[in-house]
Parts: C-alpha cells; sequence; structure tokens
C-alpha cells in the first residue's frame, strides 16, 4: 500500500534465496537449470564463512553466535545483514539484547514472521493476560517462545488445568509450561484434559517399580517433571522404555560391585553371583544412586533406549578413556549423556592443544570435575584467565584450582 513503510528484514527476505528449486533441487525438472552449477549452488554454505558473515553482521562474539548456529542450522541460510536488522527492530520494542533475541528464534523460528510492532502487542498481551510484570513477560519469551503464538486468554485456562492436573500452584504450572520444547506446547493444548495427570501418574509408577515406594515420592515425580516437563509430552511407555535401558547400562553393575567392597568386585568379575545379603545391600546402593543421577538430569529419559545404551562406549571411545573411568565420570556429570561423543572428544582435544594442560593431567581432570567437558573450549579458557586475574596466580596454579 502507498505510504506504508516496509519492516526491515521482513520474513520473505531472510532467507538467503526465495527460489524453490534452490532450496528443493528435486524441485528442478529437466531443462530447469538443474545442471552442475545448480547444483553446487545448492550445496550447503561454508560454516566458517557464515560465521564470519554473522560476526560481521551482529558484532558478537565468534563462540556465542557459533553455538546459536549450532542450535538451529537453518539460520545458516539466512542473509546475516537482513536478519540483523530484523532483529534489531525487535530490540527496539522489547529491550532485550540482540543476544537474546538470536536465542529465541534459534528455539522458534517462527518468532521471525511478526512484525515487531506485532511482537510489542504480543508481550503487552501476555504481561496482561497472565498478570505479568514486563520483566516476566520478557523472561517468559525467552524461556517459552511459542507463548506469543497463544491468545493469553487460551494460555490462562491452560495454566489452570495443568495447575490442577498436577496439583501444584499457578505459577509452577507456568513454569512448567514454560519448560516444554516450544513445539510441544500447541499438543498440550489440543490434548484431552487429565492426559497430563495419567502421565504424571504412570511416571510414579515407573518410579516405584524401579526404586520402591519408600524413594519415589509424588514430590520425585514432580521434581523430574518440573526440571524436565518434556517428560509429559512423552507417553509413559517412551519413558518406560529409556528408563529399563538407563537401568541396564554400566553404572548399575559397577555401583553394585563397589559397594559390596573388594569380594562382590571379584564375583562380578567372575560372573558369579554374589550371597543374598550383599545383592540387596549393593542393589539399595546401585538403585540410590542411579535415582540421584536422574533427578539431577531427569532429561535423560528423554533420549532414546538404543542412544542410552549405546553413549557410555561410545564417549569412553571419544574421549579414549576406559569404561570405568567414563562410568565414573557420567555418574557425577550425567549431563555429559546428552552430549554428542564427538563434541565431547573435540573439547577434550581442546584442553590439551588450545591450553596446552598435558594429555595425562587433562585426562584426570575431566575425570574428577566432568563438568569442565560440558562447557566449550573457549568459555573455559575465559574463566581460567578471570581465576587466575583475581587470584594474582599462574595458570598452572590456577588450574590446579580448577582440577581439584
Amino acid at each position: 500500500m502507498r505510504g506504508q513503510q516496509p519492516q526491515p528484514g521482513t520474513a520473505a527476505q531472510l532467507s538467503s534465496g526465495s527460489d524453490p528449486a534452490a532450496s528443493d533441487p528435486a524441485a528442478a525438472g529437466p531443462g530447469s537449470g538443474g545442471g552442475p552449477d545448480a547444483q553446487a549452488a545448492a550445496l550447503p554454505p561454508d560454516p566458517d564463512v557464515v560465521l564470519d558473515e554473522f560476526v560481521s553482521a551482529f558484532g558478537l562474539p565468534r563462540q556465542k553466535l557459533l553455538m546459536i548456529l549450532q542450535r538451529q542450522p537453518a539460520l545458516a541460510r539466512a542473509h546475516p545483514r537482513l536478519l540483523a536488522e530484523r532483529i534489531a527492530a525487535y530490540t527496539r520494542v522489547t529491550g532485550l539484547s540482540a543476544y537474546q533475541l538470536l536465542y529465541v528464534v534459534a528455539r522458534r523460528p517462527a518468532v521471525l514472521q511478526l512484525p515487531p510492532p506485532v511482537l510489542g502487542a504480543r508481550l503487552e498481551a501476555l504481561s496482561e493476560g497472565l498478570s505479568l510484570s514486563r520483566e516476566d513477560a520478557l523472561k517468559m519469551l525467552l524461556s517459552q517462545p511459542a507463548f506469543v503464538d497463544v491468545p493469553p486468554d487460551a494460555l490462562r485456562l491452560l495454566v489452570i488445568r495443568v495447575a490442577g492436573e498436577l496439583r501444584v500452584r499457578p505459577p509452577a504450572a507456568l513454569r512448567v509450561l514454560a519448560g516444554l520444547p516450544p513445539g510441544e506446547l500447541r499438543g498440550i493444548l489440543v490434548r484431552p484434559p487429565g492426559m497430563l495427570r495419567e502421565r504424571l501418574a504412570g511416571l510414579r509408577r515407573l518410579m516405584k517399580q524401579t526404586f520402591g515406594s519408600r524413594r519415589a515420592t509424588p514430590r520425585a515425580a514432580l521434581l523430574l517433571v518440573a526440571r524436565c516437563p518434556l517428560l509429559l509430552a512423552l507417553p509413559n511407555k517412551a519413558v518406560e522404555a529409556s528408563l529399563a535401558a538407563f537401568m541396564s547400562i554400566p553404572p548399575t553393575k559397577s555401583l553394585a560391585a563397589a559397594a559390596g567392597g573388594p569380594a562382590a568386585a571379584a564375583r562380578a568379575a567372575a560372573g558369579a553371583a554374589p550371597g543374598s545379603g550383599a545383592s540387596t545391600t549393593t542393589s539399595t546402593t546401585a538403585n540410590r544412586s542411579m535415582l540421584k543421577t536422574l533427578l539431577a538430569c531427569p532429561h535423560v529419559l528423554t533420549l532414546p533406549p538404543e542412544t542410552l545404551r549405546g553413549r557410555f562406549v561410545t564417549l569412553a571411545a571419544a574421549a579414549r578413556i576406559d569404561l570405568p573411568a567414563a562410568v565414573s565420570m557420567l555418574l557425577l556429570q550425567p549431563r555429559l549423556l546428552l552430549v554428542d561423543p564427538a563434541r565431547v572428544r573435540s573439547r577434550l582435544e581442546g584442553l590439551t592443544f588450545s591450553l596446552m594442560v598435558p594429555r595425562k593431567t587433562a585426562l584426570d581432570m575431566v575425570v574428577r570435575q566432568p563438568q569442565l567437558l560440558v562447557y566449550q573450549t573457549e568459555t573455559l579458557a575465559e574463566n581460567w584467565a578471570a581465576l587466575q586475574g583475581l587470584l594474582g596466580v599462574t595458570f598452572e596454579a590456577a588450574m590446579a584450582v580448577v582440577a581439584r
């Protein structure tokens, strides 16, 4: 329309190319230019070139932008300058930083379809509809970008329904909904009432069967759901299969042997069955430790069973350490179960080659402090440098503090 100003970097313009044949080689039939040149143009962009363009467009640290592109690879095909213009417009209406908004977009690319004034209006509606402060509404956007897709009245009714089914207060129910993957929120909206209550009850039944009723309390089941709301979006049979796989992996056997002392370890190695008393003690110890691991990182139950069974072996191979060491590391830091083994190996190599830590020292460090492998090498380097400056010590002394 005449007189209407175009929005910077509209959704249709953010893509690097709008030709369907360019994004879908199958769409290019005979005579449509699907020759070698067209096929070369359809190849994925070079990651380093893309990252350089994003750094130039946004002026953010490479490591932060790399994490954004790893979370949402489709952004690599966006036009960085146009995307930066759209993000800048979002910043003006929300007050969020460019990195925060890129994180939102990486989790929910559909947000880019909203013109900046519409996003601002929906945030206002979210704030008023749920009686949230402006600051809390922005936190909700960061936690759950899909909230801006749902009418506030429908979201308010959903919060009340979820609070009733889970027997929690509405603020706790809102946090559960905020913790769902954005794509799952719509599914919760359309599912029949009572389903979440049934899934929570099913989750507790599984825990009671595995860990006993004394430990599998209603509070423990709620704690799992509060820390990993995705469990409510998964069928109980899927969670049951993952839990069975989790309980069959090496830590169970290793913990049982360790709890029974050297004699139990020897019997386990020889394949002999321990006595009934020892069996009860070791089983109890193993169950307690495995439940503690689950409560610390319930997201492991969202992994497919085959992934869980193989992750210990693949992690040991990727880090080039023996299986008992991998078991020890993963019990101390279960979040490593969620990390791709190749990335674990890359981070271990980063300790050795980028931070110049001797390999044996690096292995000893990560076995004692496996959380070191959760962080990017660049982040570790920055934190070590900050610690070194704070304490006024050498790099080696700072490293010794971290490794304790």
